[in-house]
């Protein structure tokens, strides 16, 4: 997740909280706080849509399955959030500074904590940062989906995500009265035009475009995504501009998080820190996050959401420096910057699976469709929590769907799926509650997929939560 643009005015610096004036030393005088005696830590991802030109969007993971109205692509970016982490410097237990980031209020949708923000920077501070855990009880409440603070401009709140971030908790942060353990932003409209390496579809394969000159470090990962998982092949740092390689090395998703989280602790982020980086991503390349809690809400753009093929590699510190210059008063000891970027192609879904023949030469998307306004969920989960682990999952569903378009070239009809998640997050029960396409061996792949699914542990939930989901099975020529 990183760069900076041109375009943006230069930052204008928040005044340092004035020092508290000398006292005449007695013996009971309390020692002077430190300044400037602290670092910044600081993650990101950066997301492009290729099918979209000329827009881009930066945020904190990628949604899998979401439903999008949205759109996203390269050159300006449409939605990002980096989180950020307070450090103080050994021995030092308190330390007053401003924080500022160089992007204007028309490109800033939401923030956490509240902070000042003009047609200049974003401005955060000043702020106290004290060593040791918050205290739970002081902490600023985190906006829910419901409240306010998430009713943003454009129907998308990442701020409901924020617990899942938490770093290291060593140190606490409080600013105009409310206390918080980081700080975050999301923004849009940034110019992305300078990205180091691109994706661009060609003669039925895509093709890797390298910007001259460009230097990348760390991993760079193609993945494809299908019904039985995902590919991950490792390109080279310094491939050149061409096809991509479909004999390139491949490695597993463990392989795959552990070399990701590897590269961004090198970068200087501790090690909650780049856990809850790479597990941002998680759902829509990974399968399964480690953490869990709660998620953003409202309708993302597309190029946070799970696509069948797209590129991942780490941002060049020039580049976030440029697009997003932070600076902070009085200077930081250090301020390290681990920003993801991922180029996707949300036009033109992988041949490998997803994907019914027409028997005549050519390809149509076999669609399984959850109907939103149907579902029904009673007991201690919510709609929503079950909604996205259905949409996480539901690849799963439209491989039944396509085994039975292989038997049956015209199936498609209505399925309602009912089951039980017991208190420990397993569906315990799974069945067909009501259905029109008369297909029982699909009807059974349905309902046994969803009992290979993991769904959220409520803590001292003892009943069961009953979920009922209807769905839609169909080519696009039979919706």
């Amino acid at each position: 997740m990183p760069v900076r643009s041109s375009r943006h005015r230069a930052l204008s610096v928040a005044s340092i909280l004035a020092l508290a004036s000398a006292c005449k030393p007695h013996a009971h005088a309390p020692p002077e706080p430190a300044h400037g005696r602290f670092s910044i830590h600081e993650w990101g991802l950066v997301a492009v849509d290729i099918a979209t030109p000329a827009h881009a969007d930066l945020a904190a993971g990628t949604l899998h399955g979401h439903p999008s109205a949205g759109s996203g692509g390269f050159g300006t970016g449409s939605g990002y959030k980096p989180v950020l982490y307070v450090h103080l410097d050994e021995g030092v237990r308190e330390a007053r500074l401003s924080l500022a980031v160089g992007i204007g209020a028309d490109h800033v949708p939401e923030h956490f904590p509240p902070a000042s923000l003009d047609a200049a920077a974003l401005r955060f501070g000043p702020i106290r940062a004290t060593r040791g855990a918050c205290v739970p009880a002081r902490l600023l409440p985190v906006p829910t989906p419901d409240s306010r603070a998430c009713q943003t401009a454009d129907g998308f709140c990442e701020a409901a995500e924020i617990p899942r971030y938490t770093g290291e908790r060593d140190v606490c942060l409080s600013t105009h009265g409310q206390t918080s353990e980081l700080l975050f932003y999301r923004a849009r409209g940034l110019d992305l035009s300078a990205l180091p390496l691109t994706l661009a579809y060609d003669d039925g394969a895509y093709v890797l475009r390298r910007a001259p000159n460009a230097a990348i470090a760390g991993p760079v990962l193609f993945i494809t995504n299908a019904a039985s998982g995902p590919t991950l092949r490792v390109l080279p740092p310094t491939s050149a501009s061409g096809p991509i390689d479909p004999n390139a090395r491949t490695i597993s998703s463990g392989e795959a998080r552990a070399l990701l989280l590897g590269y961004a602790r090198s970068l200087g982020l501790a090690n909650a820190e780049a856990e809850a980086m790479i597990d941002a991503w998680a759902p829509a390349i990974f399968d399964t996050c480690h953490r869990s809690g709660a998620e953003a809400s409202g309708t993302p753009p597309t190029s946070l959401l799970e696509a069948d093929n797209s590129l991942l590699y780490f941002a060049p510190r020039a580049l976030v420096d440029a697009v997003l210059p932070l600076t902070t008063d009085p200077p930081a000891h250090a301020i390290e910057r681990a920003f993801l970027i991922r180029v996707v192609d949300s036009s033109r879904p992988t041949a490998i699976g997803g994907y019914h023949s027409t028997g005549l030469g050519s390809w149509n998307p076999a669609v399984v469709r959850l109907r939103n306004s149907s579902v029904a969920v009673r007991g201690p989960l919510s709609r929503d929590q079950v909604r996205r682990v259905v949409l996480r999952n539901i690849s799963q569903l439209q491989h039944c769907y396509e085994v039975g378009l292989q038997e049956v070239p015209d199936l498609a009809g209505y399925v309602t799926l009912e089951f039980t998640i017991g208190p420990e997050g397993s569906a315990t029960q799974s069945h067909v509650e009501e259905t029109t396409l008369d297909r029982p061996s699909v009807e059974r792949c349905l309902s046994g997929a969803v009992r290979r699914w993991a769904f959220p542990v409520v803590e001292g939930a003892m009943e069961p939560t009953v979920a009922s989901m209807p769905f839609v099975l169909a080519v696009p020529s039979t919706q």
